[in-house]
C-alpha cells in the first residue's frame, strides 16, 4: 500500500464527533451537534466551540461532501448536517482550563469496521482516564464516557489491522 494511500485512511480516523455532552462546573449540560456551524465540505472547529479549545477537529457536511458515497460520515451523523473528525489522521483533543464532564459521544468508523479508537482523559497533567473503543463502519455506537472534571480529553487513532493500515476510525455523538 503506498503512504498516500496511508495518509488517506488516517486522516478520517476520528470522524463525527457529534453531540458531545460536555459540562462545565455550575453549568448546564451542552449537547454539541456541530450543527450550528456553516455547511462546508471542511473547516477547522474554532477554538471557543461551546466553550472549549478544539485541536486537530475539522468537521464537514457529509452529504455535501461526499454525495451519495455512502460511508461513516453519512452513517455517523446522528444529527444533520454537520459531523466533526480529526485532522490529518493523528490524534484530536478537546481542552477546557474549567474542567468539564464528557459524558458521551457517537463513534463511527469512517470507512471500514473493527477500528479502534483510544479516548484519555486529564484533569491538569494527570491521567485519570483510559479506555480504548472498537469502532463499527455501519452504525454509529453511543460510548458513555463518563469522563468526569476533566480538563482535556485526547482521541488516538488505532489501526485494526496496522501491516496493511486499510480502515479509518470515527467519532460521532
Amino acid at each position: 500500500m503506498n503512504a498516500r494511500r496511508k495518509s488517506t485512511y488516517a486522516t478520517v480516523v476520528l470522524a463525527l464527533v457529534l453531540g458531545t455532552v460536555a459540562r462545565t462546573a455550575g453549568a448546564q449540560w451542552t449537547f454539541i451537534t456541530f450543527d450550528d456551524l456553516p455547511a462546508t465540505t471542511s473547516a477547522a472547529v474554532p477554538h471557543g466551540y461551546n466553550g472549549l479549545t478544539w485541536y486537530s477537529f475539522h468537521y464537514l457536511d457529509p452529504v455535501l461532501t461526499y454525495g451519495s458515497h455512502l460511508n461513516g460520515y453519512q452513517v455517523g451523523m446522528v444529527s444533520p448536517s454537520n459531523v466533526a473528525y480529526n485532522s490529518g489522521g493523528g490524534s484530536a483533543s478537546i481542552a477546557s482550563n474549567s474542567p468539564f464532564n464528557f459524558a458521551s459521544a457517537y463513534l463511527t468508523a469512517a470507512w471500514n469496521d473493527h477500528m479502534q479508537v483510544e479516548a484519555i482523559g486529564y484533569a491538569g497533567a494527570s491521567l485519570i482516564y483510559d479506555n480504548t473503543y472498537l469502532l463499527s463502519a455501519t452504525v454509529p455506537t453511543l460510548i458513555n464516557f463518563n469522563y468526569w472534571g476533566v480538563t482535556a480529553v485526547s482521541f488516538n487513532p488505532i489501526a485494526a489491522h496496522l501491516a496493511r493500515a486499510t480502515t479509518a476510525q470515527a467519532i460521532n455523538s
